[in-house]
């Protein structure tokens, strides 16, 4: 099922490092997040019944594309997203590490 969404998921977490910072701090106090094109809901924020577990990542580029990952792949993804932000920003890395520990424990992984 990813893999034929795998061009629209790298694209998401492309877009994503231009914000990665205010994206992080959201997720870690378990929060939705959404700019002008791009977002993410958990489930308790989400008003589709199907839609109990994972991460709901949405973005709205050439044409609107939605998909709900599992928390595991979506904290992977962010995780690399994250790699290549602190190689840019090696000032940012605590911050960085800090909201992904708390990121890990608001996924449940």
């Amino acid at each position: 099922m990813l893999i034929d969404k795998q061009p629209f998921i790298q694209d998401f977490f492309s877009f994503l490092k231009s914000d990665l910072l205010n994206v992080l701090e959201c997720l870690s106090n378990g929060e939705p997040w959404q700019d002008h094109m791009m977002g993410y809901e958990l489930p308790e924020h989400s008003e589709e019944i199907e839609f109990k577990e994972g991460i709901m990542i949405f973005i709205n580029t050439a044409s609107y594309n939605e998909i709900i990952m599992n928390s595991s792949d979506f904290y992977g993804c962010l995780k690399e997203t994250c790699i290549e932000f602190i190689g840019e920003n090696p000032e940012q890395k605590d911050q960085v590490h800090l909201l992904m520990d708390k990121i890990k424990a608001v996924l449940n992984l």
